[in-house]
């Protein structure tokens, strides 16, 4: 890459420089190398299945199940309907796995880690004074700059 302004041909990283426009290349920054944990099918799985609306759903049809226990007509779509949410919440699980250990989701989150960082340290706040933040708001404290 050259410098706005600069004259002479555009070269690549590592193309030999010539005698015109040495001084004008400019290194491109190297990929942030975060350490980014990696997401498993049970921790998807598990926060999908004790969310809020997913226990609000589940109860509701358990009182569906329950209230027409003596109807026979219906029996078995009372019965379906648990097992079809079930199945879809393993297929999105997977789905959602494989998306967050993919390898352009894990750079994106190492950089949205890295600028985080920079901003809290041009701020001069530390992990320390964000979690006494967060207490004292009474919220979890996240881990926010952590990566």
């Amino acid at each position: 890459m050259r410098k706005r302004g600069s004259s002479g041909p555009v070269k690549s990283i590592g193309e030999k420089a010539d005698d015109q426009g040495d001084e004008n290349l400019e290194e491109e920054p190297k990929p942030v190398k975060a350490r980014v944990k990696s997401v498993t099918f049970w921790q998807t799985f598990k926060g999908g299945l004790l969310s809020a609306p997913t226990i609000v759903l589940m109860a509701a049809i358990g009182m569906n199940i329950y209230g027409r226990r003596e109807d026979t007509d219906q029996n078995w779509a009372s019965w379906a309907a648990p097992l079809i949410l079930l199945a879809s919440m393993v297929v999105g699980s997977a789905l959602v796995t494989k998306l967050e250990n993919s390898e352009w989701r894990q750079n994106l989150r190492a950089e949205v880690a890295a600028t985080e960082k920079k901003e809290m340290e041009k701020k001069g706040i530390n992990q320390q004074d964000l979690n006494e933040a967060a207490f004292n708001m009474g919220i979890q404290p996240t881990n926010f700059g952590q990566g």
